[in-house]
């Protein structure tokens, strides 16, 4: 009996040694994590950055205008730093090379979302995490013999602020920054369009010609009556009175001096005549 409590009491006491010695590596491995974990060196390194879009119309005209907007985004940075720009300048690589515009910042009408704010004269940007700008621009025109697809690129100049709360040590703090975008536009080349000739049809000239009415001059011929040798009867006259009174100048009643004069002799025959005629009845009578 004396053997077995021996044995028991040295098992009891193995056992208490391997639980102290279990417990004392479990706080251990804890206290090398919680060192390893406030090491500096052990926490994740922060991604600081910015995003930045370009796209320009497509397809464009020679002779028009190019066209590209352009875009800033604070959505990338693992820190959430506030950020801020300064300059967007486009290069057009043309045909007689490249050709760079000025800061098209300042100039262009800027479209602000999610608390980006810019200074009166645009010329500095600040952009807090999830907002951003965005704006379009122009200054080339497509020239018949830029290369197609025409392309450009374009650099954004910006700046971390490593704020807010406490900046990461890899913060690229006073640091200025470029990152680029690129796009491009295909060319094409205008369709002339014909332009309609207006032929004038000629308008005919119409010459008026006055053509003469012929005025019509009523001479009144006086007709001569030969007298019958009857009585009562109408006397006539003889043709060399009415040759006569044709051939006379007219006067003003119309009738001639010869017609005149003849009418007078044939009047005068005409009384002798009537006179002779009665005379010889007469005398028939009173036989």
């Amino acid at each position: 009996m004396r053997i077995k409590d021996r044995d028991l009491e040295d098992v009891r006491r193995l056992m208490g040694i391997r639980v102290g010695v279990a417990l004392a590596l479990v706080v251990g491995c804890a206290m090398v994590a919680g060192m390893l974990a406030s090491s500096p060196r052990a926490q994740a390194a922060e991604l600081h950055g910015i995003s930045f879009l370009k796209g320009c119309n497509s397809p464009t005209v020679v002779g028009q205008p190019y066209v590209c907007t352009f875009q800033a985004q604070n959505t990338v940075d693992t820190a959430h730093d506030t950020l801020t720009i300064t300059s967007v300048v486009d290069v057009v690589h043309a045909f007689g090379g490249d050709v760079t515009s000025v800061n098209l910042l300042p100039t262009s009408t800027l479209t602000l979302a999610g608390g980006a704010t810019c200074n009166v004269g645009q010329t500095l940007c600040t952009l807090p995490f999830g907002s951003s700008v965005t704006f379009s621009a122009t200054f080339y025109s497509v020239n018949p013999g830029d290369p197609n697809p025409l392309t450009d690129t374009a650099t954004l100049t910006w700046q971390d602020t490593c704020s807010p709360g406490t900046p990461s040590p890899n913060c690229p703090i006073g640091q200025t920054l470029h990152t680029q975008a690129g796009s491009q536009s295909e060319v094409q080349t205008p369709t002339p369009t014909p332009t309609p000739t207006f032929t004038p049809t000629p308008t005919p000239t119409f010459t008026l010609t006055p053509t003469a009415t012929p005025t019509s001059t009523f001479t009144p011929t006086p007709t001569a009556t030969r007298l019958s040798t009857g009585v009562g009867g109408k006397v006539q006259l003889p043709p060399a009175a009415v040759a006569a009174a044709s051939d006379a100048t007219a006067s003003d009643s119309g009738w001639t001096n010869g017609a005149y004069a003849a009418l007078a002799g044939s009047i005068a025959a005409a009384a002798v005549a009537i006179a002779v005629g009665g005379w010889h009845t007469r005398r028939r009578w009173l036989r």
